[in-house]
């Protein structure tokens, strides 16, 4: 069953399941344990990645540009610092500069010294950044409510359950 706004796609026509399909052809290399599991997560990330990321096209922002703006918006009112941010995000310091300075450019951050350290700066939303951020956030809520809401609770306890065994192989 697939929720509203949600299509669902033949395995012939997803373009990753064909490529690796056809590699395993190819190279007539047996399948791990738990490959078809670990290809289906990775199809549904790719998969919902792409679906936010046209939700969030018509207010201009990234799927990594909402992750920005959503932490910020959870932030304590003095902010983040950069390093903080990036933590939360997993991602560089330069990835995390980066973002931030075309946010800063659209006026939706503002980086400021931290009192506490000189050599960091705080990151801040501004109240533009506070408005398009409440927006984009919610976009998403309505994206998962809408993709997980055939699931019971049940399945979805589940579907937790077995992803946090896997998270945990993973630290």
């Amino acid at each position: 069953m697939v929720g509203p706004g949600f299509s669902a796609r033949a395995d012939s026509e997803d373009p990753v399941a064909h490529r690796v399909e056809r590699f395993a052809a190819m190279t007539e290399l047996p399948r791990p344990h738990g490959f078809l599991p670990w290809l289906q997560v990775v199809r549904c990330y790719q998969k919902a990645s792409r679906r936010l990321s046209e939700r969030l096209a018509p207010l201009d922002l990234t799927n990594a540009q909402l992750d920005v703006l959503a932490n910020l918006l959870a932030a304590p009112p003095e902010g983040l610092t950069q390093d903080q941010l990036g933590q939360r995000l997993l991602v560089t310091k330069g990835n995390v500069s980066g973002l931030l300075d075309r946010l800063g450019e659209r006026s939706l951050v503002a980086r400021r010294p931290n009192p506490q350290d000189g050599r960091s700066k705080l990151v801040q939303l501004t109240p533009t950044g506070v408005a398009l951020a409440e927006q984009a956030v919610q976009v998403q809520r309505d994206f998962i409510a809408g993709l997980m809401q055939p699931l019971t609770e049940a399945d979805l306890e589940r579907l937790s359950y077995v992803l946090e065994q896997v998270e945990e192989r993973l630290d």
